[in-house]
């Protein structure tokens, strides 16, 4: 029986990596895909939360946090303290959230937006701890005047609800190169980096002076299916 030469079986063995490399991206690829397809899912399945919390409320939907009087985005579920309201805490609280584990993107590598892991605490609690989903939503509608219930009347044809988007580094802790995004009626759409990438850049910290950065990119995001 014929025996391979060394050099016979690194020849293979190269052939081996050779062909693992260029698989690998592909099956990455397919498998970010399918994670989508989740996401977008997860996003349906919050948005009907919203809806029904809505249908109990005067068709109302509570949006962004109250701090110190001023309202902005948020991903919290927290009330810490009192005087600092986050939205998500509505809809935990009026007993809205039965599957947590649909607010979390499938695609998030960030440990502080993972459900239920070492830095992102489930179910949550007042008090310094907080709970993150990993998704967000757009601030109060401007027109409100400060209203943290908008009425979905005030929501019409507005992109409602989205993967983190603030930082550059949020984006690439999801899907890197965009986000998934839902609309006032349910319907779930993909936008690149690209449509947004302007205000990303630009963005400082997470504080009411970013507003008006998050204003537009939730227009930008609407803009793409009006």
């Amino acid at each position: 029986m014929k025996r391979f030469t060394l050099i016979e079986l690194l020849v293979v063995v190269a052939i081996i990596g050779i062909l693992a490399s260029l698989l690998l991206p592909s099956l990455r690829s397919a498998r970010e895909k399918g994670k989508r397809a989740v996401c977008k899912s997860n996003l349906s399945q919050v948005h009907k939360t919203l809806m029904l919390y809505a249908a109990d409320s005067n068709q109302r939907v509570s949006l962004g946090i109250r701090s110190g009087g001023k309202y902005q985005w948020t991903y919290f579920f927290n009330a810490q303290p009192s005087s600092q309201i986050k939205s998500y805490y509505y809809y935990y609280t009026a007993g809205y959230i039965n599957t947590p584990e649909v607010w979390i993107c499938p695609s998030q590598e960030s440990e502080y937006h993972k459900f239920n892991g070492d830095q992102n605490n489930w179910p949550p609690k007042n008090g310094s701890t907080k709970t993150r989903a990993s998704y967000s939503h757009r601030g109060k509608y401007v027109g409100s005047k400060s209203r943290l219930f908008p009425s979905l009347a005030r929501l019409e044809s507005q992109a409602l609800m989205s993967d983190i988007l603030t930082k550059n580094d949020s984006i690439n802790n999801h899907h890197f190169d965009g986000v998934n995004y839902s609309m006032l009626d349910g319907s779930a759409y993909w936008a690149p980096k690209s449509l947004f990438s302007v205000y990303t850049d630009t963005f400082t910290s997470f504080s009411t002076r970013n507003n008006s950065n998050w204003v537009s990119m939730y227009e930008a995001l609407a803009d793409r299916v009006r």
